[in-house]
């Protein structure tokens, strides 16, 4: 299996491509939300595929639902900070 890739979809967009090229958010086993830039933490994970997409699925509530549980707005708004 060496050299296969993943194939995620964004939760905003529906577009399915290779994990590597998505932006995965989390949902960590303490409960706090982040963004995971190595695409390694435990938790319950969500993508997107960009700045536009996280947009769009942060007006719909579709990362609270995807990763069900409901966003602070602290944690939202250090998402939006580090995009």
């Amino acid at each position: 299996m060496s050299g296969h890739e993943h194939i995620r979809t964004c939760i905003a967009c529906g577009r399915q491509v290779e994990r590597s090229q998505l932006v995965r958010i989390v949902r960590l086993p303490d409960g706090s939300i982040c963004l995971d830039e190595s695409k390694q933490l435990p938790g319950r994970g969500a993508y997107v595929c960009n700045a536009s997409c996280f947009e769009k699925a942060q007006s719909k509530q579709r990362i609270a639902r995807a990763l069900k549980t409901s966003v602070s707005e602290e944690e939202m708004r250090e998402m939006v900070s580090r995009f």
